[in-house]
């Protein structure tokens, strides 16, 4: 992914395209390309849909046989829901994907290369990225949750779960698996078979389709923002392998290092030192006790603070740079009419909707 001679950050040249990279109708007919935009995204929103709850059912599934099989303590066993998760997901869901998707017609990307600096700078720009999004979706989810007396606090399973688990299957499962599988699903799939009928439509589509799948606040703001920026990146280079990169190094700093540095933390220490007077011997000692661990998980958060504001400052600075041109063979549509206004993507909407509603109020009940 080299830079043109405007000096443009990601933009491969344009004016070398060939005749390969859309396979696109032979005339640029726009009632019938709004008809193919429309079925595209349509079908893939459904086929997406309904990975979600063929996942769902799935684990439910082996979950129940497993317990039958060999009691209640299974689910305590450190495989038990990474396990379930690389069965349903990345197993039988991908294989769904895969298959239901493989007969769309899709696009072939022209192949780029990134230099080394700009993946650095890629990076730190989802650092940043990861950094605005995980405040706002906390603002957001705080805003929601303060009338009914609830707490962000009170949402922290997961964190708890990736905390209780056994490192490999944490590294395994979400630092390695989640992001192969999910950068081919949401990114390669999708892209690759909505991308002629407008490239920020199905850039767009693939980070809001990617954060709405979360199903829940805390994750859906930085995943739409890096899924946008993934999305961005291998629309302009045309190598997946890329986004599975830095999809990786997003999930192992929060699974693996992230986790590590908040383990040295003794949390209930922590909370019971809050119902304390600060000015009480009792808080002091205990404070005492728990200082170095949080010294050093404080200056892990000032690393990543640091990351994030490089990320913030490297997209201020290019923001002019981000841009697609227009490109000479893409087929005439009116992208965002013919990508959200159809039923498959109204269906997953509704979906992600009821999940996130659902996230909030088990939290509240």
């Amino acid at each position: 992914m080299d830079n043109n001679q405007n000096g443009q950050f990601i933009q491969p040249e344009i004016n070398q395209m060939n005749e390969q990279f859309y396979q696109q109708p032979e005339e640029n007919n726009e009632p019938e390309n709004k008809k193919m935009a429309k079925k595209a995204y349509s079908k893939y929103a459904i086929f997406l849909t309904l990975y979600a709850l063929i996942a769902s059912i799935i684990q439910v599934v082996v979950s129940t046989l497993l317990v039958k099989a060999f009691g209640p303590e299974v689910t305590s066993e450190s495989w038990y829901s990474f396990g379930l998760i690389i069965l349903s997901m990345h197993v039988f869901g991908s294989l769904f994907m895969g298959l239901t998707t493989m007969h769309m017609d899709k696009a072939n990307l022209e192949k780029h290369k990134m230099k080394f600096w700009q993946f650095i700078c890629a990076i730190f720009m989802t650092a940043g990225l990861v950094g605005v999004g995980a405040v706002i979706g906390a603002i957001v989810q705080m805003i929601i949750l303060a009338p009914f007396g609830a707490s962000d606090g009170d949402t922290s399973g997961l964190i708890n779960l990736m905390l209780d688990s056994n490192p490999f299957w944490r590294i395994l499962t979400v630092g390695i698996l989640a992001p192969i599988v999910e950068e081919f699903i949401l990114r390669k799939i999708l892209v690759d078979r909505v991308v002629k009928y407008g490239e920020w439509t199905a850039i767009l589509s693939s980070g809001v389709l990617f954060g709405l799948l979360h199903g829940n606040f805390q994750q859906l703001f930085f995943a739409t923002f890096i899924g946008i920026f993934f999305a961005y990146i291998y629309v302009r280079t045309g190598k997946i392998w890329y986004t599975i990169l830095l999809h990786m190094i997003v999930n192992l700093t929060t699974s693996v290092f992230t986790m590590y540095f908040i383990s040295l933390v003794d949390l209930e220490t922590l909370y019971d030192i809050q119902k304390l007077d600060p000015s009480s011997q009792e808080a002091m000692d205990l404070i005492m006790q728990i200082l170095p661990g949080f010294m050093i998980y404080m200056a892990w958060v000032c690393f990543l603070g640091f990351c994030c504001l490089v990320g913030i400052i490297l997209f201020i600075v290019n923001r002019k740079k981000f841009f697609l041109e227009k490109r000479p063979d893409a087929v005439k549509t009116k992208p965002v009419a013919n990508a959200w206004a159809t039923p498959g993507i109204i269906i997953f909407f509704v979906y992600s909707v009821i999940m996130i509603v659902v996230s909030i109020v088990s939290v509240i009940v």
